[in-house]
């Protein structure tokens, strides 16, 4: 092992056993830690827990090694360790350590569904205190001084108190009870809007992406706060379990919107500070705006027929098409048809726009639109839908549960979208490149590709991923 990842690894371990303290003790004092860690006595078991939190943070450690300076990146990675940790310690090491079958079913994973809990909560804080721990931080070489970050966090605040008061206008009930009252509302936004300029001070590249990465905040805002800080702040046992994580779900969609709406607003903000005070050569393109928006919705519409056609193989499956057709007074299933395929075309459109420009490859592409498409699930069939239709926000475990054939579809629909915008896009001479700006070519696309990376991969991973693990655990 080289010295670089020896002290990676180093890092890694002490990160580790922060993460197994705040991961283990309100699992010990809620009485839930014998059975995460499959040892008779909740003392014991902390021990176990804290030695094989030192042993997997130093694996993270030397995992991230060569990533401990984008914290978001690292953040995001966190979380997708912790996920695929419970996937391999959870259900299939200690079963078969304890003799028992590997706990891959569907009862048994929900058994599991506190360590679940308990292995996001490691990952997250594995992950922020490997950031912390690293030589020379992000923000240790930053030069904007005290005046940009008190600008920067001015951002954050203004974004998720507006996206918190926005949702709670639009939505009414249905988002205000994720928290208590109006002010737990607004403290959980101006949460979720710090939590993204810190990760993000510098803003992603655009809109699309912001949304994507919102997404992710608005999950980890939702693991930390209503499902385990607000409870012991009461001096409550965690609420954990299967039944308990069912009533808590309705404050996940919402949690989910509200990060979205965050970072959209942080981003519009930071592009609006550049607009008004960037120099005039780096706001130079050699396009104008309407030629590159109506380009951008022309792709985006094409992919969006595409994926809406891989979308209608699903729904003609699930006989979904009546019900989309009640939004337009209409119970045809060749109504429903025209009006998926109309807004299949609208997102597609939309896409084009947000995400012009930010795939470098065709796996980026197909991420990004995965992103979307898991958005627009929770936009889409859990909250549009059924409002448009008469009801209110179907946010409930239930109720995702039964609209998972429609998660499938949105994913694939996203899939095919980003796939179709990239192609389309991948002759094009690169838009950031730009020969008048007082940056040579080789600077500027580093920069750019630099930018691109960032914590993307990590996020259509972790977005992926636990939505589909919580919606088949949490079915009822």
């Amino acid at each position: 092992m080289s010295v670089f990842a020896a002290a990676a690894a180093r890092q890694g371990a002490i990160a580790g056993l922060v993460g197994g303290f705040g991961s283990g003790l309100p699992l010990y004092y809620s009485d839930l830690l014998p059975a995460v860690s499959g040892m008779r006595s909740a003392p014991a078991g902390l021990v176990v827990h804290l030695v094989v939190a030192v042993v997997l943070g130093g694996v993270f450690g030397v995992l991230l090694r060569r990533r401990g300076s984008d914290p978001a990146q690292v953040v995001f990675w966190g979380l997708i360790f912790g996920t695929f940790q419970w996937y391999l310690e959870a259900l299939t090491v200690r079963p078969l350590l304890q003799g028992e079958s590997i706990g891959w079913g569907i009862e048994a994973a929900r058994a599991a569904l506190p360590a679940l809990l308990g292995d996001l909560l490691y990952g997250l804080i594995t992950a922020v205190v490997f950031v912390l721990l690293q030589p020379a931080p992000a923000m240790a070489t930053d030069r904007r001084g005290v005046a940009g970050w008190s600008a920067v966090l001015l951002r954050g605040v203004v974004s998720g108190a507006a996206a918190a008061g926005l949702l709670a206008v639009v939505l009414g009930d249905s988002f205000t009870s994720i928290a208590t009252g109006g002010t737990g509302v607004l403290a959980l936004g101006i949460v979720a809007g710090l939590g993204y300029v810190l990760l993000y001070p510098a803003g992603p590249a655009g809109t699309g992406p912001a949304a994507a990465r919102g997404a992710g905040l608005g999950f980890m805002v939702w693991v930390v706060l209503p499902v385990t800080t607000t409870p012991l702040l009461r001096g409550e046992t965690l609420p954990w379990t299967a039944d308990q994580i069912r009533a808590l779900f309705p404050a996940l969609p919402g949690s989910l919107l509200l990060g979205v709406l965050a970072a959209v607003l942080a981003t519009w903000l930071s592009g609006l500070r550049r607009v008004l005070f960037a120099d005039p050569a780096d706001r130079a393109d050699d396009e104008s705006l309407a030629v590159r928006t109506t380009r951008a919705l022309v792709r985006g519409a094409t992919g969006g027929v595409a994926g809406g056609l891989l979308f209608t193989v699903i729904m003609a499956q699930i006989g979904y098409f009546g019900t989309v057709a009640q939004l337009v007074g209409s119970a045809s299933t060749g109504v429903g048809v025209v009006v998926h395929l109309l807004i299949s075309v609208v997102l597609g459109a939309s896409y084009g726009l947000f995400f012009r420009g930010q795939s470098d490859d065709l796996a980026a592409g197909i991420g990004w639109g995965i992103s979307w498409g898991f958005l627009w699930w929770v936009l889409g069939a859990l909250t549009i839908l059924p409002v448009g239709l008469g009801g209110s926000p179907q946010w409930t475990a239930a109720a995702a549960a039964a609209a998972f054939p429609s998660l499938i579809g949105h994913l694939c629909y996203g899939s095919a979208l980003g796939a179709i915008l990239y192609s389309l896009e991948a002759n094009d001479k690169p838009w950031w490149i730009r020969p008048e700006a007082p940056v040579s070519v080789g600077e500027r696309l580093s920069r750019r590709r630099t930018e691109l990376a960032g914590s993307a991969p990590p996020v259509w991973a972790a977005i992926a991923l636990v939505a589909v693990t919580l919606t088949v655990v949490l079915a009822p």
